[in-house]
């Protein structure tokens, strides 16, 4: 599990030098979520907000990658925030 969240690509079928190529395609008002304590490098977040043209990027302070499961409230203040 480690390696799967760690590794640019999570399908085994995708290159790793363009699998975040499809996110350009989106062209919706996007809010990039990610807790302070992520698992996930917070190198590899800035790359999934960069390749969505104009994509928002919010940090929650003292969140891990469960968040949104383990605080609902404020994973909801943080949505109805960024679509208001």
């Amino acid at each position: 599990m480690y390696d799967l969240w760690t590794t640019p690509c999570y399908l085994v079928s995708m290159n790793p030098e363009n699998c975040l190529e499809p996110l350009g395609s989106i062209n919706s008002p996007t809010l990039v979520v990610v807790g302070e304590n992520e698992i996930i490098s917070f190198a590899h977040t800035l790359d999934v907000m960069n390749a969505i043209p104009g994509a928002s990027l919010k940090v929650v302070p003292l969140a891990g990658h469960f968040f949104p499961e383990k605080q609902p409230l404020r994973t909801t203040a943080i949505i109805k925030g960024f679509l208001d």
